[in-house]
């Protein structure tokens, strides 16, 4: 499957792995890059900016409706929060590193120095894998829990309990299928360049390492997950079909689960669409020479548009979320007009302040008129 795009790898040398499992496509992503103008430069951070800052405000958008009420505390918003963390992750350790790769058009020596640059060199590749395969485990695991839900509607069988396991079970898996990173990711020294790449060696053939575990992630983090997504999916709509005819008249909650279905289909639908490209490039990479990369018009535009397709899939997560869901939607504005009224609230103009000597003079009357009442209170005791 195609992730670990770290971008921290050989752009030095017009190569870079921004995959677990090979670092051939980022070089076609970026070969050409010092031939790109200022303009191009320019248009891609862009994007890649707005991408950031909208995956960045709109799941901590998430995160905050989902932990700010009780009510949002259900098993499926604890997957889609989730979710959330796994898009944040996703969006600081991609599309910062992307635009600094861009802008530079390779990455500064001195951050691949030394353990530091060890630790870097392992850690980001790591990271982004265990992102998305957090992400894809969390689709697949909503999937299951609507159809359980919608199938058994009588039986709660994923509580939030069982959720909150599963979530921890979830990350345990992705840590699983990454490690190998901690061992194939390395730094070489290239003369004066430092690169960091995977490489298998000693231990393992370098190029039948890399294509087979290619082929373990995407079938396990890709393929198993959205063919299993599609069996329950289609048995679903069988159970609503068959429900639609039973009952003429839609309950709420048959309203609200379908509501729910369709933004979890269109979460997994965008998710596959927005990897898919990746994919497809990462096999022809792998299993290829460039010369035939070339040769089928895979042009460094649009391997780029292919990776940022990817990457910003974090980002419309979120969107998906207001769009199809009236209950976020609402919480969103909620939130929104909470920190309007914090921004525009203001403190008391100077005129509209109470004047210190209009004070003082109030309390020194109200402070006179209080002695003279005592002293004559005083002289009428003593007649």
């Amino acid at each position: 499957m195609a992730f670990n795009t770290s971008l921290m790898s050989r752009e030095a040398s017009n190569r870079s792995v921004n995959e677990s499992f090979g670092s051939i496509l980022s070089c076609s992503q970026y070969r050409d890059i010092s031939r790109d103008s200022t303009v191009v430069i320019t248009i891609k951070i862009t994007v890649y900016a707005v991408a950031f800052v909208l995956a960045i405000i709109g799941n901590a958008t998430v995160l905050a409706i989902v932990f700010r009420r009780s009510s949002f505390k259900t098993t499926t918003n604890f997957f889609i929060a989730n979710l959330a963390i796994s898009d944040i992750i996703m969006a600081v350790i991609c599309m910062p590193t992307s635009m600094f790769s861009i802008a530079a058009k390779n990455i500064s020596h001195s951050l691949l120095q030394g353990i530091a640059g060890i630790l870097i060199c392992k850690m980001l590749p790591f990271l982004q894998g265990l992102a998305i395969a957090v992400s894809i485990l969390t689709m697949f695991t909503l999937a299951a829990d609507r159809f359980l839900a919608i199938v058994f509607p009588f039986r709660k069988i994923i509580t939030k309990r069982r959720a909150k396991a599963l979530i921890g079970g979830l990350w345990v898996l992705g840590v699983i299928f990454n490690a190998p990173l901690l061992y194939a990711m390395k730094l070489h020294e290239d003369g004066e360049v430092r690169l960091c790449y995977e490489d298998w060696e000693p231990h393992f053939d370098d190029d039948r390492a890399s294509k087979d575990y290619t082929i373990v992630l995407f079938v396990f983090l890709y393929a198993i997950p959205l063919v299993l997504v599609i069996v329950f999916y289609s048995a679903l709509l069988r159970e609503l079909w068959r429900g639609k005819h039973l009952h003429h008249n839609k309950t709420v909650a048959c309203k609200e689960n379908q509501a729910v279905l369709r933004m979890i289909v269109t979460v997994i639908v965008t998710f596959a669409v927005c990897w898919l490209p990746v994919h497809v490039t990462v096999f022809i990479a792998l299993f290829t020479d460039d010369q035939l990369i070339k040769r089928c018009g895979l042009s460094p535009i649009l391997v780029f548009i292919g990776w940022f397709m990817g990457h910003v899939n974090s980002a419309l997560n979120p969107i998906i979320y207001f769009i199809y869901n009236e209950n976020f939607r609402n919480e969103f504005f909620k939130l929104l007009q909470g920190v309007m009224r914090a921004i525009l609230r203001k403190k008391p103009r100077i005129e509209e302040r109470p004047s210190l000597l209009k004070t003082r003079f109030t309390y020194y009357k109200t402070s006179s008129l209080y002695n003279a009442l005592k002293r004559n209170s005083r002289l009428d005791e003593s007649v």
